[in-house]
């Protein structure tokens, strides 16, 4: 394996931590709101903070901070769970349908863009490469 694919790894994230900037500053998000908005959207039933801080590796702080932020906005609400009263489930309320398809974009044109010279071929084994590393 090449020493590089460390660095080559920060880039492709550098290319979509900047894509991804842009599209939360034309929507008046920070970034990290942004990335807590499109991960609810993209991850249905994994509605907790935890998971958001699991699965985006962001700090628990942080998370707790994007999200308070989001629901005085009304672009969330809090449900506490009918069996266990500890966790609250995060719903994207219908304001957010306003700013979701200009993140969802955002995402959709940055993974065309790093497969745009790729054959189908070379697309499905990248992704089955991609899940034999994680």
């Amino acid at each position: 394996m090449r020493t590089h694919v460390i660095s080559e790894m920060h880039a492709i994230a550098k290319l979509y931590d900047r894509e991804m900037g842009k599209a939360a500053q034309k929507t008046g998000l920070s970034r990290l709101e942004a990335d807590i908005l499109t991960f609810l959207k993209n991850n249905p039933g994994m509605d907790i903070a935890s998971d958001i801080v699991e699965y985006r590796m962001l700090s628990k702080a942080n998370v707790s901070q994007g999200v308070e932020s989001l629901i005085q906005k009304g672009y969330l609400s809090r449900d506490t769970d009918p069996v266990d009263r500890r966790r609250v489930h995060l719903r994207i309320a219908q304001k957010a349908d306003q700013c979701l398809p200009c993140l969802i974009h955002a995402q959709e044109s940055f993974a065309q863009a790093l497969a745009m010279d790729f054959t189908p071929e070379e697309r499905e084994k990248f992704a089955q490469m991609v899940a034999k590393i994680a």
